[in-house]
């Protein structure tokens, strides 16, 4: 993240630079995405003066998204829980 960090701030909000980095090493921003969407807010800000939940929602701070393996109802057993159908090889097999 350090690198992205680098090449890609804002050179206008350089005054904001020690904001986000307590953002950053407080876990507040965790994610590249969320690092994408300050650095927008920064650079449209520019050095104008910081409004902290502005930048929070641009951000994303707080939001945690997880992937659907992290789900409790959707772990690697999923298709165990479906209603078991009976298949041939070339579809269901539908016993009259």
């Amino acid at each position: 993240m350090q690198r992205l960090l680098r090449a890609q701030f804002p050179g206008n909000a350089l005054v904001h630079r020690p904001v986000l980095l307590q953002y950053i090493s407080g876990d507040r921003i965790a994610s590249n995405a969320q690092l994408d969407g300050a650095l927008e807010y920064l650079g449209a800000l520019g050095a104008q003066p910081l409004d902290a939940a502005a930048f929070e929602s641009a951000a994303g701070v707080g939001v945690v998204v997880r992937s659907w393996r992290g789900h409790p109802h959707l772990n690697a057993n999923h298709w165990a829980m479906l209603p078991w159908v009976p298949r041939r090889r070339d579809g269901p097999c539908w016993a009259l």
